[in-house]
């Protein structure tokens, strides 16, 4: 058989220690710690972000070098060079492409409400 020990319960000292408690300070503790981790993610956000604008610039440059190209290679072809039908029919997809492609992402049509 096991001995159970009973403990005299000391209420007054447990109203003291309660009372010792700064309830506000342990609030102003917990929002502490709840802004800086918030903020430890928002610049986790804000660097990603920054990333992710860099690429995008990085791409519409790319993008507009290439209808560049495409634009000038069109228009000499179309000028001065007599080319197979073939390779005029790949210059003028590539060209209706890349202009699609340039409407669709950079000038939507405007909705009519």
């Amino acid at each position: 058989m096991t001995d159970t020990i009973l403990h005299e319960i000391d209420i007054e000292e447990i109203c003291e220690t309660v009372e010792s408690i700064n309830i506000t300070e342990v609030k102003e503790n917990i929002l502490l710690d709840m802004s800086n981790q918030l903020k430890e993610k928002f610049d986790k956000i804000e660097h990603l972000e920054k990333g992710i604008r860099k690429k995008h610039k990085s791409l519409i440059r790319k993008v507009l070098v290439i209808y560049g190209l495409i634009k000038a290679v069109d228009k000499i072809s179309n000028e001065n060079v007599e080319l197979p039908i073939e390779l005029q029919s790949i210059i003028d997809i590539l060209n209706d492409t890349i202009e699609d492609f340039l409407e669709q992402e950079f000038f939507p049509p405007l909705l009519d409400h």
